[in-house]
């Protein structure tokens, strides 16, 4: 089982193909990649933590629809500012709008925002994060800064979701 961070799909949300600069026609082409860049990377077994902006500005039941496609069976959601209501969709074996993690032994704070300060951040806590929909040179400045923290988000992570070691590997941890 490997644990796997992304956030800010926006599914369905046609507008951020062109603020965020993603390399989309439409919002189908982009749910349709997106999903499949999930499905590549994991399997049934992994757990997919969402870190927020699930969809915007589609339905609740077209989402929904969406994200039962993906393999992965242990989704987690910790909330965004666009998400809707998921506690009845039982799509999430957790929804929660921060959580601290322990893996290999260190601390993850999650969140949706990027954040100042966090628990245990000087004694090497990690900070995982979406919303900002940064490139990826916001992840290589802050290993460079020496700084514990990583847009999970897909902008900054080739459309893609990013496993734990990825993130140890890249923060050089």
């Amino acid at each position: 089982m490997t644990v796997f961070f992304t956030s800010d799909l926006h599914l369905g949300h046609e507008n951020i193909i062109r603020m965020a600069n993603r390399p989309f026609r439409d919002a189908a082409a982009m749910n349709k990649q997106l999903i499949q860049n999930i499905n590549k990377r994991m399997s049934a077994d992994d757990t997919l933590w969402i870190l927020g902006d699930v969809s915007y500005r589609i339905s609740r039941e077209d989402a929904e629809a969406l994200l039962r496609q993906i393999n992965c069976q242990d989704l987690r959601l910790v909330r965004g500012n666009h998400d809707k209501d998921w506690a009845d969709a039982g799509l999430f074996q957790e929804i929660c709008d921060y959580k601290e993690l322990r893996l290999a032994g260190r601390r993850v704070c999650l969140m949706h925002y990027p954040i100042a300060s966090w628990n245990g951040m000087y004694h090497g806590a990690v900070h995982l994060h979406g919303h900002s929909h940064n490139p990826p040179s916001y992840n290589l400045e802050n290993v460079r800064n020496e700084c514990l923290v990583w847009d999970v988000g897909v902008d900054a992570n080739d459309l893609a979701p990013i496993s734990w070691e990825e993130i140890c590997d890249g923060l050089l941890i």
